[in-house]
């Protein structure tokens, strides 16, 4: 369903508190709102919102001022709020913290569970508890959202077959939380986003030696009021970079930042742009990833035994790949807490590994335990060599999506990994 829009008879003097991360996605909306006769009052994130609010009504509160924060919020009887802009995952060790934060602790810490999806829902859910509605992007700015069809250009037949492609990996990826934006190069998938984020998924390609279509839409299920996929300025130039000869986007649920600037992007480097038809709800939508992994049974190979939480995420990683193999052979899944941080389609596995030592989870510190668990899917035995040489302080253990294979390879794999200190978990 779309997100009802309002017109702009209806928000005449209709306060509008936003909730505002970085970039310059809020002071669009900010501008939206006020066009429409609206009063948009700007709540900014300190260290974070980093647009320029000249003009506005702006209150500054840290991340962890949660009391100042709601206060600011509820102002002058303001009621609707909308969330906009990113915000890195904090360290709940070194937020600056008031009383407000203290008092909603155990709820605060409940929200961190899960990917940005989850999170974001239940964080939604928390300022409605305090007397807020949250309003979605496309609610109060209608004008940011794409529309269906040619946007620049004019995409070929097989670039629009490949962003079908694309369409339906986001559909089979829903139930796991992970990845608005995917790449397909050459009518295959890929390349998968992460937490690492669309500009680092655009950044980390190799070039490619056939024509590359990137693909953002929501993920079916998706709660359209919250983390509206958005393309800007700086989406098109790193695709552009990446030598992306169709981007596509979904219409009616993707934000266009800066739109003139963002179309001048593309239609400089030859890329066209379309807004895709919504898609249909899947089925799967519904279908929570551990009610995906329920299926899957893992067997413990050596000494070392995985605890509840990490067997589960090695379930889940090993229905995720399952759920992939229709569309792309992966090698890896990383997965934390029940949240997949990234998936490795075709890369090394060194490479896989360096690049994603520093994604985290909602809520992680500094100092994190070994708390993540590898999957191996389709993957190539000298990834097994190298793998079992490589040292990661987060990874806990690996599991296997198929059997090992031979007996003498399952013994040195034993052997490693008790020298590793890992867990083993291989499918039954």
């Amino acid at each position: 369903m779309r997100p009802e829009r309002i017109a702009a008879g209806e928000a005449t003097g209709r306060k509008i508190a936003i909730l505002a991360g970085g970039g310059g996605l809020p002071v669009e909306i900010a501008r939206e709102v006020r066009q429409a006769g609206g009063i948009p009052r700007i709540v900014a994130i300190r260290g974070i919102a980093d647009a320029d609010y000249t003009g506005y009504d702006v209150t500054t509160v840290a991340l962890g001022q949660l009391g100042h924060m709601l206060d600011a919020l509820r102002h002058d009887g303001t009621r609707e709020m909308v969330i906009a802009g990113y915000v890195r995952r904090p360290d709940l060790t070194r937020l600056r913290i008031d009383f407000g934060f203290i008092r909603h602790l155990p709820t605060i810490l409940g929200l961190m569970r899960g990917g940005d999806d989850n999170v974001m829902r239940r964080i939604a859910a928390f300022f409605e508890r305090q007397g807020l509605t949250v309003k979605g992007t496309g609610e109060v700015a209608p004008g940011l959202l794409a529309a269906e069809g040619t946007i620049v250009g004019e995409p070929r037949d097989d670039d629009l077959a490949a962003a079908r492609l694309g369409q339906r990996a986001i559909a089979t990826l829903a139930p796991y939380d992970v990845g608005q934006g995917v790449v397909v190069d050459g009518g295959r998938l890929a390349a998968i986003e992460g937490v690492e984020g669309t500009d680092a998924l655009l950044g980390r390609l190799p070039p490619p030696d056939a024509r590359r279509v990137f693909v953002k839409t929501t993920k079916p299920g998706q709660d359209l009021r919250l983390d509206l996929p958005t393309v800007g300025p700086e989406t098109l130039r790193s695709a552009a970079a990446a030598r992306v000869c169709l981007a596509a986007i979904e219409a009616g649920r993707t934000l266009i930042v800066d739109r003139n600037e963002a179309c001048a992007i593309a239609e400089a480097s030859g890329m066209a742009v379309v807004g895709l038809p919504e898609q249909a709800p899947a089925t799967t939508a519904a279908t929570s990833a551990l009610d995906r992994a329920s299926a899957i049974e893992l067997a413990p190979i050596g000494a070392l035994r995985a605890d509840l939480g990490s067997l589960k995420d090695a379930c889940i990683g090993v229905a995720l790949l399952q759920d992939l193999s229709g569309l792309a052979a992966c090698r890896a899944a990383l997965v934390a807490r029940q949240h997949v941080l990234a998936i490795n389609v075709d890369e090394p596995m060194s490479k896989f590994l360096d690049r994603t030592r520093r994604l985290g989870q909602w809520g992680d510190g500094r100092k994190r335990k070994r708390n993540v668990t590898l999957i191996i899917g389709a993957t190539p035995r000298c990834d097994l060599d190298e793998l079992m040489t490589l040292t990661d302080e987060r990874i806990a253990g690996v599991a296997f999506a198929r059997p090992i294979g031979t007996a003498e390879a399952r013994e040195s794999l034993i052997e490693r990994a008790r020298n590793a200190n890992l867990f083993v978990l291989e499918r039954r």
